[in-house]
């Protein structure tokens, strides 16, 4: 008689049913994604979309054309350093910051991602803040669209919320992740 082995047979089975279909889509509504640009030019981020990862329907993306960005559960503040080398002035990082500040928690969550690097950021900063670091704007929301898959949960009424102290952790500078 055979013993069973602990790789194969029925064990191997179950471990194979638990695991997630990635071809089958997710039976919860997508957690929606609205860019706010901040110095950048809407025609050409708008092309950033049709490429930006939707993680098997966890995610949907559309430029914020109004500063409450309705239907959007969060909010990211694409933002362009607006000052010149040397300067301790950014009007696109001030415009970005108020808006962060001002934004009802209700209304869903709202973090920056600055082009740049760390010690370029103004001192003085609401909410969450990433860096880009050397990485292109749509590589790091590329980035930034697995890490938000990363902090994102599905809840009890088929949405998904979004772990934001998990995203704080893991955030930072993008391309480092």
């Amino acid at each position: 008689m055979m013993k069973p082995s602990h790789t194969g047979g029925r064990r191997a089975n179950q471990r194979e049913a638990a695991r997630p279909d990635p071809a089958r889509p997710i039976a919860h509504s997508p957690l929606h994604i609205a860019i706010r640009l901040w110095g950048y030019d809407s025609a050409l981020a708008q092309t950033w979309l049709e490429s930006l990862p939707t993680l098997n329907g966890l995610l949907t993306w559309s430029i914020a054309l109004a500063p409450d960005s309705p239907g959007a559960q969060m909010v990211v503040h694409m933002i362009k350093p607006s000052r010149m080398p040397g300067a301790t002035f950014c009007w696109n990082c001030m415009g970005a910051n108020r808006a962060i500040a001002r934004m009802d928690p209700a209304d869903g969550l709202a973090i920056a991602l600055f082009a740049g690097h760390a010690q370029t950021l103004p001192s003085g900063r609401d909410g969450l803040w990433m860096t880009s670091g050397a990485l292109p704007p749509r590589a790091a929301l590329f980035r930034l669209a697995h890490l938000i898959g990363a902090a994102a949960m599905p809840t009890s009424t088929g949405a998904f919320a979004l772990r934001y102290h998990v995203l704080e952790m893991i955030g930072g500078e993008i391309d480092a992740a």
